[in-house]
């Protein structure tokens, strides 16, 4: 009995942990593309600052930058486009596990509980005789009177009232006489 549980919630289960392991995957391939790219950004970032302390003319350096962020725009366009690949395969998984669980809960047996028919009759609570006389509560007209407890002042907390008194220095003790010795 209970392996039978254990399995039918597995059962239950696998279709979080799917979701859980495509998700996963997906996180992985994120962060592998991300970090290749911002591997080679800082590589062609230094080659391109070595290139540029070479030339002597400014056509020269305008010609490279201009190569560079044509080379740098062509990289990160391939990318974005991985990535939205990644993001877009997830999905389609992430989708079709949803799609099965909702197809596999409508076709679950309606009576799959047992019969709650016994429940629904509501007719036993219709009779209140059996409760207590509630008839004293009716007069609610004294609660009904809110103002006393919203425009009461607020009594300050002890502790602020402490912090705001002023400490009065204790009264000082007379000396004692000085005591004398009987020769």
């Amino acid at each position: 009995m209970y392996n039978d549980i254990m399995k039918d919630m597995k059962d239950k289960m696998q279709p979080i942990v799917d979701i859980t392991e495509i998700n996963k995957k997906a996180a992985e391939k994120l962060f592998a593309l991300q970090s290749a790219c911002v591997t080679d950004l800082f590589n062609s970032s230094i080659a391109q600052m070595k290139a540029l302390t070479a030339v002597k003319e400014p056509k020269s350096a305008v010609e490279l930058q201009v190569q560079f962020f044509k080379t740098l725009e062509s990289k990160l366009t391939n990318v974005a486009e991985q990535e939205i690949a990644t993001l877009t395969e997830a999905k389609d998984q992430l989708s079709e596990i949803v799609e099965k669980s909702i197809t596999e809960m409508s076709e679950l047996p309606t009576n799959q509980f047992g019969d709650f028919s016994k429940f629904t009759d509501m007719s036993k609570f219709t009779d209140f005789s059996k409760f207590a006389d509630f008839s004293k509560f009716t007069d609610l007209s004294k609660f009904a009177d809110m103002s006393a407890f919203i425009a009461a002042p607020v009594a300050p907390v002890a502790e602020e009232v402490e912090k705001k008194a002023p400490v009065k220095a204790a009264p000082r003790k007379a000396a004692a006489p000085a005591a004398t010795t009987a020769a």
